[in-house]
């Protein structure tokens, strides 16, 4: 388990992370991946970013579907 998570001074992570839907096999098992970016609507610039973003969380999602595939059948965890 990730040691963030762990003890009276993850009690604000652990609600935060509970009240988006997550469980205790979610938080204490899978992996924490944050995809960031500075989309904003006053920089036309940055309007691409947030179908970039959401195309590499579902590649994320992929990847990490696979992962959990592969291992289920026994098969090293390795991209």
């Amino acid at each position: 388990m990730n040691n963030k998570f762990v003890g009276t001074d993850a009690i604000m992570r652990r609600a935060m992370l509970k009240g988006c839907g997550f469980d205790d096999a979610d938080i204490k098992k899978k992996p924490h991946i944050g995809i960031v970016n500075t989309y904003n609507e006053g920089a036309p610039g940055h309007a691409h970013l947030n179908g970039i973003a959401e195309s590499i969380k579902q590649g994320m999602m992929h990847i990490y579907a696979q992962l959990c595939k592969s291992a289920d059948q026994g098969a090293g965890m390795t991209i």
